[in-house]
């Protein structure tokens, strides 16, 4: 049997996993993706059925890797530099941590800010609106008071007049008059 990839088996073991899901979107993409791949690689059912077979009977070993001093030195420098790296990360991850704490604490202000101008907001409208029922009523009253006076004073006159004793005026003198009396005859 030819050497068989680990990766290989991953993927196919991910994908038949994939089919046998219950939802029928995530199995039917699995499905297409695994007739592609067999497909692609000139596998046919049976082949598979045979890889399946001997894959049961002796399972491949992972290879391992056999340490060495150059081996050995350059997994002490990746694990220096992932030391490096992950330490870098915590720096940053701190950082990030004390700017949303600075921006939650600047978010708490600001809401509670906004909180006080919409209550002074509120209480000078309701200011505004007594001021300036206040003042249409006193308008209105002034109106009201400007109307009676005048109705008032028109008929105090005419009481006045009604009941006061007028200069009587001689109207015979405007029969006789002297432009009548000229006259030729």
């Amino acid at each position: 049997m030819s050497e068989i990839d680990m990766k290989e088996i991953k993927i196919l073991s991910d994908i038949l996993a994939l089919v046998l899901e219950e939802e029928d979107g995530q199995s039917h993409a699995a499905l297409t993706a695994l007739k592609t791949r067999a497909r692609k690689n000139g596998t046919t059912g049976g082949a598979l059925k045979n890889l399946f077979a001997n894959i049961a009977i002796d399972p491949p070993k992972p290879t391992r890797r056999r340490s060495s001093a150059g081996n050995k030195a350059d997994l002490d420098e990746e694990n220096a530099n992932l030391r490096r790296h992950v330490q870098l990360l915590t720096s940053n991850l701190q950082t990030l941590d004390v700017r949303l704490r600075t921006a939650e604490a600047q978010s708490l202000a600001l809401q509670r800010e906004m909180f006080q101008v919409r209550q002074s907001h509120a209480e000078i409208g309701a200011l505004l609106e007594i001021e300036t029922q206040g003042r249409s009523r006193s308008m209105m009253m002034v109106y009201i008071a400007l109307f009676a006076g005048i109705v008032l004073g028109v008929a105090v006159a005419q009481l006045y007049h009604a009941f006061s004793f007028a200069p009587v005026i001689d109207r015979a003198s405007y029969l006789n008059e002297p432009y009548n009396n000229a006259r030729p005859s």
